[in-house]
This record gives C-alpha cells, sequence and structure tokens, in this order.
C-alpha cells in the first residue's frame, strides 16, 4: 500500500471489537509498513452503519470492515431497507477470533445456575432485563432464542455496543 488504509469498526469505541481491531492493525501496520487509521462508526443494526461506509467506499482495498459478522448476516435478515448487499459488497479475507457468549446475572438475583434463571423469569415475568450490542445482533438473537426456548419473558435493552454496554451493567442500569 502507498497511502494509510482505514479500518471501519462498525460499533463504538472501547468494545471488543474494537479491541482486535486496533491490535490486528497496529501488527498490520508494521507488516505492511503502512499506517492503519481505526475509524468507529457505531450504532445501527448491529453494525450496519460502519458496514455501509465500507460498502460505499471505492473497492481499492483501502476500506476494510472488522465485524462480528451481524452487519453481514443478521443485519440485512432483520432490515431488509438496510442500504447494501453483504453478498455484493463484501468479499471476506479472514476470520480473526472466535468469542464465546455468556450469560451473567447481578449477584443479588437469588439465581446460582441457568436453570434457576428460567425459574426466577418464569415466576417474574418481565422483571429481569438483559443487554445486547443492539437489535439484530447475534447476543440479541441467541437471547430471544433463549426466550422462545425456555418460555420466559425478559426484556431486551439494547445498545450502539458492547462498551455502552458494560458501562451501563456497571453502573446497574441494566
Amino acid at each position: 500500500p502507498n497511502r494509510p488504509i482505514k479500518v471501519i469498526v462498525p460499533f463504538p469505541p472501547g468494545g471488543p471489537t474494537d479491541g482486535m481491531a486496533r491490535i490486528i492493525s497496529d501488527r498490520l501496520g508494521t507488516v505492511l509498513g503502512q499506517s492503519i487509521v481505526i475509524e468507529n462508526r457505531g450504532g445501527g443494526a448491529g453494525g450496519s452503519v460502519g458496514a455501509k461506509v465500507v460498502a460505499s467506499a471505492d473497492p481499492d482495498g483501502y476500506t476494510i470492515l472488522i465485524t462480528p459478522g451481524g452487519s453481514l448476516t443478521t443485519g440485512p435478515a432483520v432490515h431488509p431497507n438496510i442500504g447494501y448487499d453483504p453478498f455484493k459488497a463484501f468479499t471476506p479475507v479472514g476470520r480473526l477470533i472466535e468469542t464465546p457468549q455468556y450469560i451473567c446475572v447481578h449477584p443479588d438475583l437469588p439465581v446460582k445456575t441457568l436453570a434457576d434463571v428460567v425459574t426466577y423469569a418464569k415466576e417474574n415475568p418481565g422483571k429481569i432485563t438483559w443487554g445486547s450490542q443492539g437489535f439484530g445482533t447475534g447476543t440479541h438473537l441467541m437471547a430471544e432464542l433463549f426466550k422462545l426456548e425456555a418460555g420466559v419473558n425478559i426484556v431486551h435493552v439494547p445498545y450502539r455496543g458492547t462498551a455502552p454496554m458494560l458501562a451501563a451493567l456497571l453502573a446497574n442500569e441494566i
């Protein structure tokens, strides 16, 4: 490359996608001998705002999307007018990381197991809230599947990324 490469992270700074993009971009910049600029474009439909920026960019290899996948899979599936066709606008070039999914609860909640969570949720419909990185993300859809499979009514609180969600969690807002 003969000029800086822009890496679009479709979430706010401070979350895992942003952190991994910075670690990977630092090493990539060293290997390529070129500056890598991280641009956070958080918000909207599980990363679709940032994905749309990349989909609209010149296809010259100087604008790259690092995403957990929702902006290419679940986002277009739940938002038919998302503004880009992931099959036409993107070419996957590498799988970077795998991330496990966890269910965690506040220590004051009187549960110790997932079965306890289900029992408590059934006894207290609509009183448990859960946060996700945004509407249409993989985490959101997995929790919706959990609700259906377990037959519970828990309330979704979507955020514009993991960092804002974790900040709310630490402030006891979820």
